[in-house]
């Protein structure tokens, strides 16, 4: 397998409607909804290709997993990705990526990814644009972000059943300790609708609770001195006090 066989995933439950904010500029992605909701997701996207999965697939890590071992080699993107944005050039109509050049950004960076011998790869997550910086544009260790991430096949990762919130850092935490690598191609960024204003999808199972009880497991699996509570900024504040950080020593 390699980038010819690249399948786009946008797994999604609960908002047939509202999931066309991102076939609209990526019609080429796969819907992978549950079975119950097929019909639904037929009405609102009709020319898309659906995959449904078991409905018994409680939460998103599940999901993830099914996923996962579905496809070999592939990119997910959240069903409230609003655009890419190229962070590289001054913030303008320019600066967002139309659909046809969507893909091949995709590809390019599965590419790169490979060329780096990362199996994890994906795009900025910085949420200000300001925050982007033109002498580093790659980063080939970290965090990245579980709305718009791509796998190449052979990553040995999983999702933790039990961790409904900050999939990511558990993804990005357990891809450091087998894997090292990620390749992060910060000049793009996915812009994402506000989470926590949103029904549906993951918003089903996200409590304040729950995210306090996910950052506990990740820091009982990887330790507090790479799992920590995030601080706020004045460029990016915290949202709520269960919120995680990753701090590798590498």
């Amino acid at each position: 397998m390699g980038v010819e066989d690249l399948k786009i995933i946008c797994p999604s439950m609960g908002r047939a409607k509202a999931c066309r904010t991102t076939l609209d500029w990526l019609p080429e992605a796969i819907l992978c909804v549950p079975e119950r909701e097929v019909d639904e997701y037929r009405h609102y996207s009709p020319d898309a290709e659906i995959d449904p999965h078991p409905d018994d697939l409680f939460g998103l890590p599940r999901k993830r997993n099914w996923i996962a071992e579905r496809y070999g080699d592939f990119f997910s993107v959240d069903d409230d990705n609003r655009r890419l944005q190229n962070l590289s050039i001054v913030l303008s109509e320019n600066s967002t990526m139309k659909p046809d050049q969507t893909i091949p950004i995709i590809k390019r960076t599965y590419e790169m990814a490979e060329d780096f011998g990362a199996f994890l790869f994906g795009f900025s997550s910085r949420p200000n644009p300001l925050m982007y910086r033109g002498q580093v544009p790659f980063q080939l260790t970290g965090y990245v972000g579980g709305h718009a991430f791509g796998l190449r096949k052979g990553h040995d990762l999983y999702w933790h059943p039990e961790c409904y919130a900050h999939t990511d850092f558990w993804l990005s935490g357990l891809n450091a300790f087998k894997n090292r690598k990620v390749f992060v191609d910060h000049r793009y960024r996915f812009d994402q609708a506000e989470t926590f204003t949103r029904t549906g999808g993951q918003a089903a199972h996200r409590t304040v609770d729950r995210e306090k009880a996910s950052l506990e497991l990740l820091q009982r699996t990887f330790g507090k001195d790479v799992i920590r509570r995030k601080r706020g900024t004045h460029r990016a504040k915290q949202r709520h006090e269960g919120q995680p950080a990753l701090k590798l020593p590498f």
